[in-house]
C-alpha cells in the first residue's frame, strides 16, 4: 500500500480506499461498509488493525477490481432497464396507433421511411442490451456497448417524434391521448434512466483524483 513504516488504522485504509472508488455514493458507502465489518471481524478473531489491513491487499488493486465490479453492475442494470421498459413502450405505442384515427388513406412515404428506421434503432438498442447483459464482465471494452445502447435509444426516440409530430399534425391533434401520455411518459423516463446510468459509467472511466 506504500505506506512504508507508517501503522495503518481500518479508518486510514477505508478513507485511501474511499479516494480510489467510482461510482454513486450509496454504492461506495455500501461497499466501504462491508469492507469495515471484514476488517472488524478480523481484529475480533485475533489480528490487529495493522495485518487485518495488510491482509486485505494493497489500496490500488483493490480499489480497482471493485470498480470494475461496480460498472458491470451498472451496465447490467441498464441492460435490465431497458429490456423492461421496451415491452412495455411497443403495446403503449401500438396502442395509441390502433386507438387512434387514422389521417391517410394510403401510408405517407416519410412514415414508409422512418417507420424502418425506428425499428432498426429499437433493434440495436434492445441487441445491446442483451450484450451488455451477458458480455460486460468479459468484455474488454464494455463502454463501447453502453455508448452503442445510448446511441441507439437516441436514434429510436428521434424517429419516434418524427412519427409523433407527423401524425399529431395530419390528425389536428386527435388520438387516442391516454395511450400517447402513458408511452410518452414512459419513454422519456426511460430515457432519461439510460443516459443517467451512461452519463455516470462514462464519468467512472476518468481516472481518479490523486490516483
Amino acid at each position: 500500500m506504500g505506506q512504508g513504516d507508517r501503522t495503518w488504522t481500518i479508518d486510514d485504509y477505508l478513507a485511501q480506499l474511499d479516494g480510489r472508488l467510482r461510482g454513486p455514493r450509496a454504492w461506495r458507502r455500501r461497499v466501504l461498509d462491508e469492507i469495515r465489518d471484514g476488517l472488524l471481524c478480523e481484529v475480533e478473531s485475533g489480528c490487529s488493525e495493522q495485518e487485518a489491513v495488510s491482509g486485505w491487499g494493497p489500496v490500488g488493486p483493490v480499489a480497482a477490481e471493485l470498480n470494475e465490479c461496480g460498472r458491470i453492475v451498472r451496465c447490467r442494470r441498464m441492460a435490465r432497464m431497458i429490456l423492461r421498459g421496451v415491452p412495455f413502450l411497443a403495446v403503449g405505442w401500438l396502442l395509441a396507433v390502433v386507438l387512434s384515427p387514422d389521417p391517410w388513406p394510403g401510408e405517407p412515404g416519410l412514415i414508409r421511411w422512418v417507420a424502418p428506421a425506428l425499428f432498426a434503432s429499437a433493434a440495436v438498442t434492445v441487441s445491446g442490451a442483451f450484450w451488455l447483459l451477458r458480455r460486460a464482465p468479459t468484455a474488454r471494452r464494455p463502454m463501447d456497448g453502453v455508448a452503442g445502447v445510448a446511441t441507439g435509444a437516441v436514434l429510436a426516440v428521434m424517429c419516434l417524434c418524427v412519427l409523433l409530430v407527423y401524425r399529431l399534425d395530419a390528425s389536428h391533434g386527435h388520438m387516442f391521448w391516454p395511450a400517447v401520455c402513458f408511452s410518452g411518459t414512459l419513454t422519456v423516463g426511460l430515457l432519461i434512466g439510460v443516459f443517467s446510468e451512461a452519463r455516470r459509467l462514462m464519468a467512472e472511466m476518468q481516472p481518479p483524483i490523486g490516483g
